[in-house]
């Protein structure tokens, strides 16, 4: 369903990110008032059937990177995506850069 959802991220030590993907709107704001956290808003669905993921993962489906600390600051965010594929290589580079409708290319 397309309900408003809430997580929260967190670095649980130097590499590891943790994320809670059920967190209700008053402790998401009060994890924003204390700094702690990085919260973001998600509306719409995404789910998978029983080791569908595994499966895409293996099938080099999706494009992994180690967690950045900088990824989360709240002004990257406009052109994160991007930015993550540029420094992917040439080829991510273009794809990023592609438009929606590729007839207006």
């Amino acid at each position: 369903t397309n309900q408003l959802m809430f997580a929260a991220f967190d670095w649980a030590g130097r590499d590891l990110l943790s994320l809670n993907q059920h967190v209700a709107l008053d402790e998401a704001t009060q994890l924003a008032e204390q700094d702690r956290s990085a919260i973001r808003a998600f509306v719409g669905y995404a789910g998978w059937t029983a080791g569908q993921l595994e499966n895409e993962l293996r099938q080099n489906a999706w494009v992994l990177q180690k967690p950045n600390r900088a990824a989360l600051k709240p002004e990257r965010l406009p052109r994160l995506w991007f930015e993550i594929m540029r420094n992917l290589g040439p080829w991510f580079k273009m794809l990023s850069a592609a438009p929606d409708d590729p007839s207006l290319n």
